[in-house]
């Protein structure tokens, strides 16, 4: 008997030992799915796919798509320096800059930028005539003049792996330059390079960009100075360095680049068609030739990029906004020289979607939709920083490439502290058809002080999160 029961004891307890199983499979089935709701995307990829392995999983090696954007997108400073000048005769204005750019990214790696051909073909005229006021010797005069000019601009590209090899490079480009220069001067140098077949040891760029643009400018003053009347009773105001100054710049370019950076297999070389749009509005005062200014400027733009087979291969939507402030001198007289010192702060955001076999149709369609509309969005994208940002969750009836966005897209928001150092010399002649010429240098630089990316959706909603990995630069 007590075999039997034992016997039947042990069924029994074999039992509920089955039954207890089950319910810890339900409780712990209950837990995952807890996990891998509550765990957020990319931080807990690695607890999931060790539960996932843990509970017999078939496809735990995946990843989740990674919101953070790579270490090479990230700029984190920059040194420039520009020099030029231009030429005013019959009021049409010609001029030329020479620019020079250092660019350092999060991944160690750096680009020099140079751009030696920046034209400008411009006019300017006085509208409204001037409004002249005062008494006795001294007064003063309200104008203003509108001026519009034509932009072409050029330029290329080399990449370093870091700052030790861009240097190096740099010694090359001065010594190739010096050469080329004791060329001009030496009818017997340049006989022997031809002969031996010299060539500069600077490689050809990975990158070029061409750049055509216009630009239009309003510029309204108050001046104030000493009041005087010549033999025709025709009276001037004498330019003392006194006065109001505020300005309003608006323009518009198309660029195209050619990245050769890349292996062909990456689908390189990529081309790059890009609308852009800016505007600017400053101001400032003068008192004896000394005082403060201000400036906001805007620049959106709309990237288009292609691979070597002319498939679309990415949209990028940058947002660059700047403020800063200003102490500068300007000298009273016709002939007159100028130099500025600015404070800066530059707030970047970029949005880029990327594009393969699965979700081309997409992008294609939109670009297709919209290719009218495209310098309007722009426009939008230019003066609001989030313009671009597709941060909650369109639906399931949302526009496809909202959703893209929302999904896949990858934003950042980087924000610069920056200095420019700027002085101009000039002179200017003739009262109604003008004459005159410019020139100046130009130099800024920017460092890196704030950095975010856009998370992952979470509950329906992307957030911003700090970017420790770009901003520690």
């Amino acid at each position: 008997m007590r075999n039997g029961l034992g016997r039947a004891g042990v069924r029994r307890d074999g039992g509920a030992a089955t039954i207890e199983y089950a319910v810890l499979l339900v409780i712990a089935s209950l837990l995952i799915v807890a996990l891998l709701l509550m765990v957020p995307n990319p931080v807990g990829s690695h607890v999931k796919i060790a539960l996932c392995k843990i509970f017999g999983g078939t496809d735990c090696s995946s990843q989740p798509y990674n919101y953070k954007p790579p270490a090479s997108a990230c700029i984190t400073g920059s040194d420039s320096k520009k020099v030029g000048y231009s030429v005013t005769a019959f009021s049409v204005k010609v001029g030329q800059n020479f620019q020079f750019v250092k660019i350092k990214y999060a991944d160690g790696k750096v680009r020099i930028m140079i751009v030696p051909a920046d034209y400008k073909l411009g006019a300017e005229a006085e509208i409204g005539g001037k409004l002249q006021f005062g008494k006795g010797s001294f007064g003063g005069e309200l104008g203003a003049k509108v001026e519009g000019s034509v932009n072409f601009k050029y330029g290329d590209t080399w990449i370093f792996p870091d700052d030790k090899a861009a240097g190096d490079w740099l010694d090359d480009v001065k010594w190739d330059l010096a050469r080329k220069e004791g060329e001009k001067v030496s009818p017997g140098l340049w006989v022997f390079d031809k002969v031996t077949g010299w060539k500069p040891r600077t490689r050809d760029p990975e990158i070029t960009q061409w750049e055509v643009g216009a630009e239009g400018v309003l510029k309204g003053a108050a001046g104030f100075g000493n009041l005087t009347s010549d033999s025709s009773g025709k009276k001037s105001v004498k330019d003392i360095g006194t006065g109001l100054e505020i300005e309003g710049k608006a323009g518009d370019a198309v660029l195209v680049t050619k990245d050769q950076s890349g292996s062909e297999k990456d689908g390189y070389p990529l081309t790059t068609y890009s609308f852009q749009v800016k505007g600017a509005v400053k101001g400032g005062a003068k008192a004896l030739g000394y005082g403060p200014g201000g400036e906001r400027s805007y620049i959106g733009q709309t990237r288009v990029t292609y691979d070597k087979n002319g498939r679309l291969k990415s949209i990028t939507w940058l947002t660059t906004q700047e403020t800063n402030s200003s102490e500068g001198y300007k000298n009273p007289g016709k002939k007159n020289a100028g130099g500025t010192g600015t404070d800066k702060q530059v707030s970047v955001t970029a949005t880029t979607i990327n594009f393969d076999d699965s979700n081309r149709a997409i992008g294609e369609k939109w670009i297709h939709d919209n290719a009218f509309l495209m310098p309007f969005q722009t426009i939008r994208n230019t003066f609001d920083e989030n313009g671009s940002v597709v941060s909650k969750d369109p639906g399931p009836n949302g526009d496809p490439l909202d959703k893209l966005l929302y999904e896949r897209g990858l934003v950042s928001r980087n924000v610069y502290a920056g200095d420019v150092d700027e002085f101009k010399v000039g002179a200017e002649i003739a009262a109604e058809l003008k004459f005159g010429i410019e020139g100046g240098y130009e130099g800024e630089k920017q460092q890196i002080v704030d950095s975010q990316y856009l998370g992952a959706p979470q509950n329906g909603q992307r957030t911003f999160q700090q970017w420790p990995e770009c901003a520690k630069n």
